[in-house]
């Protein structure tokens, strides 16, 4: 996917959210392999409430019952949270 589509995509209501996902793709998304890639793009299909928990490394609100992140977008959250504390 073209760098412009995944900028766009990367736009959200939270400007945190925003600025994290801005940072991984500006630093760490173009030396990527195809499959972190993948997972990057999978991150951005998340509706919104759920792709904020994950990156901010919070659970599920209380009793409310969420699938498990799949095990690649788990480690991407935390390489996302990394490239954005590194420096934007």
């Amino acid at each position: 996917m073209e760098a412009g589509r995944l900028r766009w995509r990367c736009q959200r209501g939270s400007r945190e959210l925003e600025l994290m996902l801005l940072a991984y793709l500006e630093r760490r998304y173009p030396q990527a392999d195809i499959a972190e890639q993948a997972a990057f793009q999978r991150l951005l299909e998340l509706p919104e409430h759920r792709l904020q928990r994950c990156l901010l490394g919070q659970g599920a609100p209380h009793g409310e019952a969420e699938p498990p992140m799949d095990r690649d977008l788990t480690c991407l959250a935390g390489q996302i949270r990394s490239a954005y504390h590194a420096g934007g």
